[in-house]
């Protein structure tokens, strides 16, 4: 008896729920390779319920055939996998890191095994190899030197920060056109897939600000990115936040160093001393749009876009859906849990 029997035996002795041991029962007789049919017929359930199980039991042992089991760990079903392996064929490039998000953000699964991954990947007939974004012009020792600076920054103002007296925000642009956002979906390979769109030039852009404690998204739409939207975004956040200096962290975007916003912030900032300016600013790396976790929920956004192409006959519908998806919503991914981290010194 090798250890998944060992542990389902154990298992089926230990449970008094004759649920519970209707799923190890169903599992246990897949494993002695009774086929799905023979299963369904002794124990008078679905083949769908023996797949199930099995793959659940694969991923996340006997503690998935609990009752009520709330683990992090899941299954995708056949027609799942054949998702994201199309899915997988439309990335140039990618990282295991992207794909465990994926499957997070959009399945609510996550495998405890790294193997569970690599298969997937060996499914969509990708060979796995690790990527990390790289722009040409990316300077990593710029990169490191802003991080030792947010580092210095979090440090100093830690306790302002963790009592919610000064609000970090990371703030960026996002600009939705019609025609790319409903460019890519899922679907039968070698078979082209069409919806109809009347203006394909139509356009949106927002502005959001991810809150650094809170995981809170605030999202303004404004006609375009340009230093007129900005300063409106910005007094938009002001208003948001009336009783609390706020830090800003950005992209060197033309628009947020313009001459006129550098005015706007000069005649709003003249009156305080440094430490209690309604609006600093800090502008991350060149060319390294990894660093600000907000790009993470635009990518988020976009592809529950993609996903819902079909039931998105017009740009109105995209716009609605892509608010309706981030606006006042809470996000914790990795990246922004990175920088939360500095705060509270883990």
């Amino acid at each position: 008896m090798d250890d998944q029997e060992l542990m389902l035996k154990n298992f089926m002795e230990q449970t008094s729920d004759p649920r519970e041991l209707k799923r190890a029962l169903a599992v246990r007789m897949r494993l002695k390779k009774y086929s799905r049919k023979q299963v369904g017929e002794l124990l008078d359930v679905g083949p769908d319920y023996v797949t199930k199980w099995t793959s659940i039991f694969k991923q996340a042992g006997v503690a998935g055939l609990k009752i009520g089991y709330q683990g992090s760990s899941g299954y995708l079903s056949k027609d799942e996998r054949t998702a994201v392996s199309e899915w997988l064929t439309q990335q140039s490039q990618w990282s295991l890191d992207h794909l465990v998000q994926h499957l997070k953000t959009v399945y609510k699964v996550v495998y405890q095994s790294k193997q569970s991954y690599y298969q997937i990947l060996k499914q969509a007939k990708l060979s796995w190899k690790k990527v990390e974004p790289n722009n040409p012009k990316k300077d990593p020792f710029q990169v490191t030197a802003k991080r030792a600076e947010l580092t210095t920054y979090v440090a100093k103002n830690r306790p302002k920060i963790l009592s919610g007296e000064r609000i970090i925000l990371f703030v960026d642009e996002c600009h939705l056109l019609w025609k790319n956002i409903c460019g890519y979906a899922w679907g039968p390979i070698g078979q082209s897939l069409t919806t109809p769109i009347i203006n394909g030039k139509q356009k949106q852009t927002y502005y959001g600000a991810l809150n650094l404690m809170t995981g809170q998204l605030l999202l303004k739409a404004l006609p375009k990115g340009d230093t007129e939207a900005t300063i409106k975004f910005l007094d938009f956040l002001r208003v948001n936040f009336p009783d609390n200096p706020l830090t800003l962290i950005w992209d060197g975007a033309t628009y947020h160093r313009s001459d006129l916003l550098r005015d706007y912030l000069d005649n709003l900032n003249h009156a305080s001393a440094p430490d209690q300016w309604p609006i600093t600013c800090i502008q991350l790396a060149p060319h390294a749009p990894e660093q600000n976790p907000i790009e993470t929920v635009w990518g988020y956004a976009k592809s529950q876009l993609r996903r819902a192409y079909h039931s998105l006959p017009s740009f109105a519908k995209v716009k609605r859906l892509f608010v309706e998806t981030i606006k006042d919503n809470f996000f914790l991914f990795q990246d922004l849990l990175d920088y939360q981290k500095l705060v509270y010194l883990i």
